[in-house]
């Protein structure tokens, strides 16, 4: 018989659970996609993500996720990934749970703040588990948060929060075959329970950078995810919807004058 190659050696050493505990994960959004090395994957590795689009071939998949990283550090300048649990659910499946999280465009301005505020620092707060609530704004919550901030030298940031899992299929060798993306505010979406606009649109803003096929058109692209997804069943987060939060700011940063300088 012959010896086995590189990749069915490497394969074969450890079950694809401890394979995918062992993998050190890839930097920016690669590592919502890549959990094993690439030399235990099958050349006709597939992956599915959560808008639908498919990815054929170890070659494209990790240009794909290099893409992914790519576009994440150019439009999300803080943003971070990375796999948080690993589970087995047969001999050849690995389930691996994954989260991403940035400051949302609109709350950057926050951080801003934050940093010329004497004694106040950014303290990065998640708001996904309010996918279920309907948002609302006024600026009496816009003034206490200011208060709060003055009062403890902590201002609370807004932090999206988008939470997935990948189920990976190995074959009998060991080599990775087969990627399916699902990603959790997708599935509530699809379920008329994501009720958010907020967290909506942290989930369309996820698809458009991270989950863009190399080459596609931004626009193009973005309208296959306005297609991809009933958006319009999360109330105020179609693609025309004005969003509340921008709103002038200037009372806001007069108020955060105020507070500084008293």
């Amino acid at each position: 018989q012959a010896p086995l190659g590189p990749r069915r050696g490497a394969a074969l050493r450890a079950s694809p659970r401890e394979v995918v505990d062992a993998f050190t994960s890839p930097s920016g959004a690669a590592a919502t996609a890549v959990f094993c090395p690439r030399d235990t994957w099958a050349e006709d590795v597939t992956l599915r993500s959560a808008c639908g689009v498919c990815v054929n071939g170890a070659d494209a998949l990790s240009r794909t996720a290099d893409n992914w990283s790519r576009a994440a550090a150019d439009e999300l300048p803080d943003f971070n990934a990375a796999a948080s649990a690993a589970a087995s659910v047969a001999a050849r499946e690995v389930i691996v749970k994954y989260n991403a999280s940035w400051t949302p465009p609109s709350a950057s301005w926050l951080l801003s703040v934050a940093s010329v505020w004497p004694g106040v620092e950014a303290a990065p707060t998640p708001y996904a588990d309010r996918y279920g609530q309907v948002s609302t704004f006024s600026w009496k919550g816009v003034v206490k948060l200011f208060q709060d901030a003055a009062a403890t030298g902590r201002l609370r940031v807004p932090l999206a929060l988008i939470e997935g899992r990948a189920i990976l299929k190995f074959d009998d060798d060991g080599a990775l075959t087969a990627v399916s993306d699902e990603i959790y505010f997708a599935d509530l979406c699809r379920r008329g329970q994501l009720r958010n606009r907020r967290c909506a649109q942290d989930l369309r803003l996820f698809l458009e950078v991270c989950r863009r096929p190399p080459g596609r058109d931004a626009i193009d692209w973005a309208d296959a995810v306005d297609d991809a997804l009933p958006w319009r069943g999360v109330p105020g987060s179609a693609a025309l919807d004005v969003d509340d939060n921008e709103d002038d700011i200037g009372p806001v940063l007069a108020f955060v004058g105020i507070a500084a300088v008293a």
